[in-house]
């Protein structure tokens, strides 16, 4: 029927049709395959009527069924605006505004008498008493119960929790203890060590070289003093030890022998010193990537693991080793003062017995979830382990580390603190061994934090005496930094240098870090080449000075503000 009123609605206005195709499918019943009819427009038109009353009468039709629909629909719209909806239905013409909830948070004068309210000394104490420990080092089964009762407090606040599992390489003394023998004698033994030495047994002359700085074996190369084949001896303290150690492999030293001088510790002369010379941080056998469940990479080492054996030494060591006609003791005294460099011919045998072991630790999280911008955090880390008690480095940063914890749930419970980004507690282990549980974390997942974490705070050491802060951040965070804490002095402003691999420079500071990419490296090369020396090279200090001078100006390109307003100012 449509086709036919097609068609004769186009005769009525246009005259004869356009022709057209029709296609008509049948069924082929005999067989499987179809046939297809095409009948022409022509052929159709035998099948209309084409009388003028029919036509006139179906035109008169729809026309007349088109004004019924249009006079329904108006009287309908009509009725429906003056009827009052009296229906449970909601009303959708008017929509109220729909407010975020706001969230409330304290200001920061509110957030300083809180927590000056809060962070109670009795409550501290307590937890410095239960937090104390004979024996945490890392590893251990102190370690790891330390670490579930970190675990069970962060739970007991109502804090999100977690571990990882990490399987790291660390020195422990071996069955046969490390020994230093003076002129043929054993130097009375000590449980002291230097986790990470080279594990040998070497001999040489005695040399005392302060502090194992650069500029104290500068000092001594100027005195036409050799440092090759010698046995060094240098005082703790300034530096690290495995700067120290360095220092003097660098020169050819046989081995290095550290020990505390009573000028800068106030310890018993029988005092042991523990530490570690791994010129970087985290599991140096695994460099660059974490330590997880045993995972398999090819055999590899960190580039700071010393090359000579060093070992530590008691007070009263020192004593024996450094004796001459005048007072022990007042020898000592007069070197740190004076700064003497003495050397000594007789020979002295460095023993070292270290053995590498594999040991499973313990990081444990609790978190507290932010309120608008979660995806976004905070991470407060103190050490857990020690080598012994530990009191003032781990358990100190342990203790406050859970007060925090416990005083900012309570602030959120009871005071209306809703914090706006995810504040992380973290308990590191293997602290003493170079931050290998908290650089072991950050290498495992390293491109999720350089995304979302954008402030670290450390506890560790946080009763070490000093009367200025220091910080080291993003410069994002300098300026509040100093509009905060007045006692900063200078920038350090994310100075590594870009130039050098972080495998073979661990650590790629160019004022704090060590290197040939420092800026130390830089003043030392030119004293070289001012001196004549013969390791002077002034084509590789030109391009030692221009990559640290890019170095800082891309500090200033990032302080500077976006490439767009920095246009030809590079």
């Amino acid at each position: 029927r449509m086709d036919q009123a097609r068609t004769t609605i186009s005769k009525i206005f246009n005259g004869e049709p356009r022709s057209y195709t029709r296609f008509n499918l049948t069924q082929n019943m005999e067989g499987d395959n179809s046939h297809v009819e095409m009948k022409l427009s022509s052929d159709m038109d035998d099948e209309v009527d084409r009388s003028p009353k029919t036509i006139c009468g179906f035109v008169i039709g729809i026309l007349f069924l088109f004004i019924i629909g249009y006079l329904i629909g108006y009287l309908s719209n009509r009725n429906t605006d003056k009827t009052e909806i009296k229906s449970n239905c909601p009303v959708f013409n008017e929509i109220a505004p729909v407010r975020a909830e706001a969230v409330y948070s304290l200001d920061w004068s509110d957030l300083r008498a809180l927590l000056k309210k809060k962070l109670t000394t009795l409550n501290i104490n307590t937890n410095l008493r239960e937090f104390s420990s004979a024996s945490h080092q890392a590893g251990s089964t102190g370690d790891e119960a330390l670490a579930n009762k970190i675990m069970g407090k962060f739970k007991t606040f109502g804090m999100s929790t977690w571990t990882d599992e990490h399987y790291v390489k660390i020195h422990e003394p071996g069955s046969s203890n490390n020994r230093v023998l003076f002129r043929g004698n054993v130097v009375e033994t000590t449980e002291g060590y230097l986790a990470y030495s080279a594990i040998k047994t070497v001999q040489g002359a005695a040399l005392y070289a302060h502090y194992g700085r650069a500029e104290d074996f500068r000092r001594l190369q100027d005195r036409n003093i050799d440092v090759n084949g010698k046995v060094v001896l240098v005082r703790a303290g300034l530096l690290s030890f495995a700067e120290k150690v360095a220092n003097a492999a660098s020169l050819n030293a046989s081995a290095v022998l550290i020990y505390p001088d009573p000028v800068n510790y106030s310890i018993k002369e029988d005092t042991a010193l523990f530490g570690h010379v791994h010129l970087g941080t985290g599991d140096p056998y695994t460099p660059g990537f974490p330590s997880f469940n045993h995972t398999q990479f090819p055999p590899a080492q960190s580039s700071g693991l010393p090359s000579i054996p060093a070992q530590t030494i008691t007070i009263k060591q020192a004593t024996a080793i450094m004796r001459c006609s005048c007072d022990c003791h007042s020898l000592l005294l007069t070197v740190a003062v004076t700064d003497t460099l003495i050397t000594y011919s007789d020979i002295i045998t460095v023993e070292v017995n270290n053995v590498l072991i594999q040991k499973k630790i313990h990081n444990v999280f609790g978190v507290i979830k932010g309120y608008m911008d979660a995806d976004r955090y905070i991470v407060i880390g103190a050490q857990r382990d020690a080598w012994g008690p530990g009191y003032a480095r781990s358990t100190v940063g342990t203790s406050l580390l859970v007060e925090l914890a416990r005083t900012i749930t309570d602030m959120i419970k009871n005071d209306g603190f809703k914090p706006k980004r995810s504040i992380v507690f973290a308990s590191w282990s293997a602290g003493e061994f170079g931050s290998v549980g908290a650089t072991e974390w950050l290498e495992g997942y390293l491109t999720s934090l350089n995304m979302k974490m954008f402030s670290y705070i450390s506890l560790d050491e946080v009763i070490s005496g000093f009367d200025s802060f220091k910080a080291t951040a993003s410069p994002l965070l300098y300026e509040l930094l100093e509009s905060t804490m007045k006692q900063v002095m200078y920038h350090k402003c994310s100075l590594l240098s870009p130039y050098v691999s972080p495998r073979e420079s661990l650590f790629r500071h160019i004022l704090l870090g060590s290197g040939s990419h420092t800026l130390a490296a830089l003043v030392d090369h030119l004293e070289a080449i001012k001196g004549g020396h013969e390791s002077a090279d002034i084509d590789q200090f030109k391009n030692q000075f221009a990559l640290a001078t890019w170095t800082i100006q891309g500090c200033a390109n990032a302080l500077a503000g976006e490439v767009w307003d920095m246009d030809n100012e590079i």
